[in-house]
């Protein structure tokens, strides 16, 4: 009967298992630098844009601004709107303009009167959040800076309305506690509102505003139970509060608010 060396046999296993865990983080790692944010250029920041500023809980005003794969780079030519062609009279050999084959190229993504329980919603899968904060795009004339939701599920789903993707962005308040200082745009009439549709694997570029206030704290950006990375940015403390007060009436701003 052959013996058994316990000391060398312990000694083995906890070498093999120490040179394991390098390893699984090493893919991790891999894993985790394989995405690299693409160079977003868009032509109107070069006009006069400014920071946005809210007292209260608004709405953040995500539009769609590219559809597709991942690239190097990505030239955007404004917010991109379901495209409805215009009407030709005879005779009338007018040219498409630019932002019109724009519109048009990104047609499949808009369905329109499509009941969105056809597919899954944007709520119930995992999506990647990413930002830029070193980049900037233009939102009607408001400095953003460009943010892409990519599905990462196996389904295409449903990710949008109108000509909005509905992110929300949150902030820490004074407390510590994640509260939203964003909520979702409601159109006045719901009525022949396009779906937003995104396929497996694609991706939808939107921005973030950059806001100004007297607050400096965190913010993140969520869809969903989907979260992104945590950024440093500047609000003003009233605006985790909506504009109206328990009765629907408009309360009053404090005179003074101290950033502590």
């Amino acid at each position: 009967m052959t013996k058994i060396n316990f000391p060398s046999v312990i000694l083995f296993l906890l070498i093999s298992t120490s040179c394991e865990r390098p390893q699984n983080k090493d893919v991790e790692t891999k894993k985790e630098i394989l995405f690299t944010f693409p160079k977003v250029i868009d032509p109107l920041i070069e006009k006069e844009i400014k920071l946005a500023s809210e007292n209260w809980i608004s709405y953040g005003d995500h539009n769609p601004y590219y559809f597709g794969k991942i690239t190097d780079t990505v030239n955007i030519k404004g917010i991109i709107r379901p495209y409805q062609p215009r009407l030709l009279f005879p005779g009338d050999d007018t040219i498409k303009t630019p932002s019109e084959i724009q519109k048009g190229k990104y047609n499949n993504y808009f369905l329109k009167r499509m009941s969105r329980r056809a597919f899954k919603d944007r709520d119930s899968v995992n999506l990647l959040i990413k930002f830029d904060t070193t980049q900037f795009v233009n939102n009607i004339r408001r400095k953003s800076f460009p943010v892409i939701i990519q599905n990462k599920s196996n389904d295409t789903i449903y990710i949008g309305y109108g000509n909005q993707i509905p992110i929300i962005t949150e902030g820490k308040t004074k407390n510590g506690e994640w509260k939203p200082i964003e909520k979702r745009y409601i159109y006045g009439c719901g009525v022949g509102l396009h779906s937003i549709i995104l396929p497996p694997n694609e991706l939808v570029i939107t921005s973030e505003l950059v806001y100004s206030g007297n607050f400096k704290t965190k913010l993140r950006i969520r869809m969903g139970d989907s979260y992104s990375d945590e950024f440093n940015g500047e609000i003003n403390l009233t605006q985790f509060e909506s504009k109206y007060d328990y009765e629907g009436n408009n309360k009053t701003l404090p005179n003074t608010i101290y950033n502590e």
